[in-house]
């Protein structure tokens, strides 16, 4: 199965720029509620979304509506989360924005914050989902499951939601591919080495049983502070579950909300991966969830694939590149090189108005960064699984070298990030030794 890059819909279904090849979307309804996402219509206002995924995000059940006001507030409007009783949206009394600020300032009392226990509720729930799913046409059917928080747990929660969704979908259109929703703590993974944690074993073992035609795979990241997971025990685990599952008999698998580890994914036998550019795109941490005084402005930052990372452009990538840093070709765009030419004829990057350090300037650094997820993508798709790992090795190999001599700069702003690289490197090669 090729290799693919969908694309999040969830600060806005468009993608940047006008960056061609991504092959479609997943639609999260922490961005948009129900009553507006019915009434849209992606086929022919976002052709990328032709092909689409709606994460039923049941996971984020466990939220506080007090803190997370703004998110509970979307989710609340879907049918399948258990809510107390409230008057639906009626377009001839209210419009849309005004009605979602009053579920809004009321969504203390309209959310209920606890998983349905009885079978009948879990099934009824389930049906409600996947009808939605079915309505909305979307490609595969994606399970609902809670959040996996505990090393400990005998994962029986999870398989009843599972072994229930499997029965489900089968009534509904059970000639749907259907994909079992792993959504997974790092709070399981950090403390134990990849290959001595059973829980990952377990997961392996009777999801792969139970023979769903994939998984999709949600990595919630509450010990990460950047934009890059770092611990190589969660790196490592990652890569276990992804290939495990591959070859226990799962036709495809997706990932998201892992950043650029997503990619890493592919190279162990992912099928799909998906990340934008904003850290509220590429990472799940539930304290990220919560709202905050005043509005969050984001600053550009430069994409380099061989680097792995992100270079900070206020004054890191002109240091940088006086110490001699030059991409290759192969990561120049159409949204870089302006830069890079710039760069290369003695300028700095003040001098290049879509790229210069300012709040919100962001449109070029998010064109690139898609065109890099796109291009790289395209360039693995074909490779057997001897030439992933080959390609693999090589690229975190250099990743960690250019790491390494970036690093010895004094200074550097800790967007440009230099730690992980060198983890998933040694990660990646333990990964190869014991499964090559």
């Amino acid at each position: 199965m090729a290799k693919e890059f969908f694309w999040p819909a969830s600060v806005t279904w468009t993608v940047p720029g006008r960056v061609d090849g991504v092959s479609g979307g997943i639609i999260y309804p922490t961005r948009l509620g129900y009553h507006t996402l019915i009434r849209r219509n992606p086929d022919k206002t976002h052709p990328h979304l032709k092909r689409r995924f709606l994460d039923p995000q049941l996971y984020l059940i466990g939220l506080d509506p007090y803190t997370c006001r703004t998110k509970c507030a979307y989710l609340v409007t879907y049918p399948w989360f258990p809510r107390k009783p409230f008057t639906p949206f009626d377009s001839n009394k209210l419009r849309q924005n005004d009605w979602q600020r009053m579920v809004k300032k009321d969504v203390h009392n309209l959310w209920v914050g606890q998983l349905p226990k009885k079978k009948k509720a879990i099934e009824q729930t389930l049906r409600i989902c996947l009808q939605i799913q079915e309505n909305l046409n979307c490609e595969s059917y994606i399970l609902p499951s809670p959040l996996t928080v505990d090393q400990t747990t005998d994962y029986s929660t999870e398989l009843q939601w599972l072994d229930t969704g499997l029965e489900v979908s089968k009534k509904i259109n059970e000639a749907k591919q259907t994909l079992a929703t792993i959504a997974i703590s790092d709070n399981t993974l950090r403390l134990i080495n990849p290959w001595e944690n059973e829980l990952i074993d377990l997961i392996i073992d009777q999801v792969s049983s139970r023979e769903p035609d994939g998984a999709y795979i949600v990595l919630e990241q509450s010990h990460e502070q950047g934009y890059y997971c770092t611990h190589h025990n969660t790196i490592g685990c990652l890569l276990r579950l992804v290939h495990g599952l591959k070859t226990g008999g799962l036709k495809q698998i997706v990932v998201a909300y892992a950043g650029t580890a997503g990619f890493l994914s592919l190279l162990v036998g992912a099928d799909i991966w998906s990340t934008g550019w904003y850290k509220s795109e590429r990472k799940l941490k539930l304290s990220d969830v919560e709202d905050v005084s005043g509005i969050r402005l984001a600053y550009p930052a430069y994409y380099s694939h061989n680097f792995a990372s992100e270079f900070h452009l206020n004054s890191d990538l002109d240091k940088i590149y006086q110490d001699g840093f030059r991409p290759q070709d192969d990561e120049i765009t159409t949204a870089s090189k302006p830069l890079i030419e710039a760069l290369l004829s003695g300028h700095k990057v003040s001098a290049v108005p879509e790229w210069k350090h300012e709040r919100s300037n962001v449109a070029a650094a998010r064109e690139h960064f898609v065109s890099m997820a796109i291009s790289r993508t395209a360039e693995i798709s074909d490779f057997s699984s001897d030439e992933l790992f080959s390609y693999g090795l090589n690229w975190l190999k250099n990743a960690k070298f250019l790491a390494e001599e970036i690093s010895k700069s004094e200074g550097l702003h800790e967007r440009t990030a230099v730690n992980h690289q060198s983890s998933w490197y040694n990660v990646f090669k333990e990964f190869v030794k014991m499964v090559g």
